[in-house]
């Protein structure tokens, strides 16, 4: 049966042979499978040690975010995006918006009243703040599944999104990033608009979640434009429902659906959270500036075109060819104005030049396609698609499910599925947004059993349904074992190395500035020490990048000394367990193979002694005179 909100129900069934019904049984599987997935971040956080051990963070940005909260309370301006420990000596502009800040900075200003630390309780509520997300995002997605797939089976969604690889490794706890909270506005935007999607309500009902889904797709847009990567499939698909609305109506006497006024509902609904993130996020000097990268003005008015071309949508008659000839002559028209105010809208959100995707966006793995080149790369790959693949086998037999309401509501997850799925391919970190949809979907394999097996022995039904379980959350995440085990090697410890800068404290000055061979690593020792670092792994730090990789790679000193005394470099740092591809020629004797010990050392700079244990992975160097 079906609810007033399009949500399928399963009838209830408890009989004296079978006393638990469906909907128990699968809230049973929810929590073995929940409690699985939980056990499983807790083991990976044991096992990693960065967070539980080590007292660090997952990754760079993770260090950044904590210090960008820190700064925040420690008496930064709201609007002042320069964080000092990076892009020493001018600093380094964040594009990072205040949500997530003022997110883990309340709960730890909470904590402070009771006695806590802020700066660890920060760091803690930071640390988690990623798994949070997570799970939340999980409960989000079985809900979203729920006009799709009967109850209990929807639950099922949250099960596989919580062992998705792309969503587990974005939650991993010690994350303080935005990822998830964009996977959490994901499930809850589809949710929504599966639900205005759905025949059968009256369309203001429909308008409403459509509205609701435009005010996540706003908040995720506030978040990171990235988000625009999820709003454009669910955009674009509600306009080719409205061209082929006509030849759904007919040979019926009702009217064509109107669905361009569900379009205009969730774009207005979408510009009006960008419009109060704009003075929030944005200094009045700045809300006519377009920045592609951070919200602004640009997102504004995209939501205020797509309104009213969806306005004008409604005002045209007639059958499917006059729609499909009044669409593109909108369609066309948006485009043009929008690309006429904001031509490099185009690029998108990191649009950068040629020498700064080549040196670093292209270094950067979460940025590379999935597709793989090599057997190492089928170790990711298969654990990132194995979901997508069993829900793209599961689309036709589903469809045969959605008929009649839900119809409309499966082709929008399809081509949400299809669109994201390619994005996914073409750059690994959309995974995240991607996750959701084939969980919705897969989530159809464990209702189509639990239906299917309905009224069956026990001793039958339970174990087919934990293999189905087993199969669509563990089996994607196994499959990489069928390879041979990449080679471990030696990584930089830069947890000791920060102990030892900390303790010996050379160089001059109380902040003294820094040049690393590797800049993924300068953000953990900005969190572990009070140095400054010239360059991170960062795209609005371009001439630091670049100024590194120019006196890495100086064939002589010359130009070496003159950067590092242009940036007021006291210290730099070679980590030996790395060898970093761009730097190292072995025909070519350079600044980087002098810093390793292959080649004579200029006379400005002079080895600092380390301790034996600490040699042994890194060389220090000062610059004479800093």
């Amino acid at each position: 049966m079906t609810e007033a909100d399009g949500t399928i129900v399963a009838e209830p069934l408890a009989t004296a042979e079978n006393k638990l019904s469906p909907r128990a049984v699968g809230w049973l599987l929810v929590a073995l499978f929940s409690a699985l997935g939980i056990l499983e971040h807790y083991l990976f956080a044991e096992a990693n040690g960065a967070v539980l051990k080590e007292g660090g963070l997952i990754d760079p940005d993770s260090y950044m975010r904590v210090l960008k909260i820190m700064d925040l309370y420690h008496g930064a301006g709201w609007y002042d995006t320069v964080t000092p420990k990076l892009g020493a000596p001018e600093g380094l502009s964040l594009h990072w918006t205040r949500p997530i800040d003022v997110m883990i900075l309340i709960p730890a200003l909470i904590a402070h009243l009771l006695g806590a630390d802020v700066g660890r309780a920060v760091y803690w509520i930071g640390a988690g703040f990623s798994s949070l997300c997570h799970i939340l995002a999980c409960l989000a997605v079985a809900w979203a599944a729920r006009p799709l797939w009967p109850t209990p089976g929807h639950r099922f969604a949250a099960v596989i999104l919580l062992t998705n690889a792309a969503a587990f490794g974005y939650g991993t706890f010690g994350r303080a990033d935005h990822h998830t909270l964009l996977l959490l506005l994901t499930a809850l935007m589809l949710g929504a608009m599966l639900r205005a999607s759905i025949g059968g309500i009256p369309i203001e009902t429909q308008r409403r979640w459509a509205g609701l889904g435009g005010a996540f797709a706003g908040c995720g847009v506030w978040i990171s434009p990235e988000f625009m990567v999820p709003i454009v499939p669910v955009i674009a698909t509600i306009g080719l429902f409205w061209i082929d609305a006509p030849l759904d109506a007919k040979g019926t006497e009702e009217k064509p659906r109107d669905w361009a006024s569900l379009g205009a509902a969730f774009s207005l609904a979408m510009a009006a959270v960008v419009a109060i993130a704009v003075p929030i996020e944005q200094p009045p000097a700045h809300w006519l500036q377009p920045e592609y990268d951070k919200v602004s003005l640009p997102y504004l008015v995209l939501a205020l075109i797509w309104a009213a071309v969806f306005f004008a949508a409604q005002r045209i008659r007639g059958g499917f060819w006059t729609r499909i000839a009044g669409g593109m002559v909108l369609g066309a028209a948006g485009g043009a104005l929008l690309l006429a105010i904001f031509p490099n809208l185009l690029f998108g959100p990191l649009s950068v030049d040629a020498r700064l995707k080549r040196d670093f966006l292209d270094t950067i793995q979460e940025m590379q396609p999935l597709w793989p080149t090599s057997i190492a790369g089928f170790q990711a790959f298969l654990p990132m698609v194995g979901q997508s693949i069993a829900g793209a086998i599961l689309l036709p037999f589903a469809f045969r499910r959605w008929r009649g309401e839900r119809r409309w509501a499966g082709l929008l997850i399809a081509m949400t599925f299809g669109f994201l799925w390619i994005g996914a391919m073409m750059h690994a970190r959309l995974g995240v947004e991607f996750a959701p949809t084939p969980a919705i979907i897969c989530a159809g394999f464990f209702a189509l059993a639990e239906t299917r097996l309905r009224g069956k022995s026990r001793l039958l039904r339970t174990p087919a349904l934990v293999a189905i379980g087993i199969a669509l959350t563990c089996a994607p995440l196994l499959s990489s074992l069928a390879f041979p085990a990449k080679p471990s090697g030696e990584n930089c410890h830069v947890h000791q190395l920060a102990d030892w800068l900390n303790a010996a404290h050379p160089g001059i000055g109380a902040a003294p500035i820094v040049m690393t061979d590797d800049i993924s690593y300068s953000a953990e020792l900005a969190f572990r020490t009070d140095y400054r670092f010239v360059a991170g792994p960062y795209h609005r730090n371009p001439q630091a990048i670049f100024d590194t990789i120019d006196a890495m790679t100086d064939g002589g000193t010359d130009k070496a000394k003159a950067i590092l005394d242009r940036r007021q470099v006291s210290l730099v740092i070679r980590c030996g367990d790395v060898i970093i591809p761009r730097l190292y020629d072995p025909n070519v004797i350079n600044f980087y193979t002098k810093l390793g010990g292959r080649g004579d050392l200029p006379g400005w700079l002079t080895p600092l002694q380390l301790p034996p244990a600490l040699a042994k992975h890194f060389k220090v160097y000062e610059v004479n005179g800093r």
